[in-house]
């Protein structure tokens, strides 16, 4: 008699594939994770679910097969779910082909990769500006920014000034207790940034956001404007 062939691993659990994350045995991980077409963690709650994440070979695939993935995974317990981050501004063009600002929250662990586009460096600082207000912002009080300031940052190089700028606000931020979500800036070089900032109060962050990183930072040039990386440490 043949025992029988032992069942698929999507059979036994749900398989939640990462792009450029690694989670190894013991350890909590904190996952952004962009939209699950599948449904699968609609279905979960938080800590009475097993499920098994693994990683891609073809990074680029949306819904990748098994075929697509690594042999080797991480059985894993879904502890906590955050409130879900957007996609914020469509990916259009403007008059003259001009990319419209927009911001994505890309898979990362224990940390928050951020890619944004935009049609020049004061948008593109802007619209970043944004990304981390919106990590912040759970409940704001009152509507309008209460708190209005002046900005200058200086650095080396425009990748550079990029950290220093996210960093200055996360500063202003905690000491402040505020996050800001309006953004004038009124001069901008590849070395300094001046910009008049507009803040609304947050009695608790939505995500501690500790600083930014020099870690995968780039900004490029792409059709219709600029694109950067960088990932936030939280």
């Amino acid at each position: 008699m043949t025992d029988a062939l032992p069942a698929r691993l999507d059979e036994i659990f749900p398989v939640l594939p990462l792009r450029s994350s690694i989670v190894f045995p013991r350890e909590i991980a904190q996952l952004i994770l962009a939209l699950d077409d599948s449904g699968m963690l609609d279905s979960l709650t938080e800590g009475d679910h097993r499920i098994v994440v693994v990683g891609q070979r073809d990074r680029k695939a949306d819904n990748p097969s098994l075929a697509q993935l690594y042999s080797i995974g991480t059985e894993s317990a879904v502890l906590r779910f955050g409130q879900p981050l957007r996609r914020v501004g469509p990916h259009v063009a403007r008059q003259g082909g001009v990319s419209a600002p927009m911001h994505v929250f890309e898979e990362h662990v224990g940390e928050v990769q951020i890619r944004i586009e935009a049609g020049n460096l004061a948008d593109l600082f802007a619209e970043a500006g944004r990304a981390l207000a919106e990590l912040q912002l759970d409940a704001a009080v009152g509507n309008a920014p209460r708190e209005i300031e002046d900005v200058i940052v200086r650095a080396p190089d425009r990748e550079a000034l990029l950290v220093e700028w996210l960093n200055e606000l996360i500063f202003r931020s905690e000491t402040r207790h505020c996050a800001f979500t309006a953004f004038d800036v009124t001069r901008i070089s590849d070395g300094e940034l001046q910009a008049r900032i507009g803040g609304v109060g947050v009695l608790h962050p939505r995500v501690a956001v500790k600083a930014a990183t020099m870690h995968g930072l780039r900004i490029e040039k792409q059709p219709g404007g600029l694109r950067a990386t960088v990932v936030l440490d939280v």
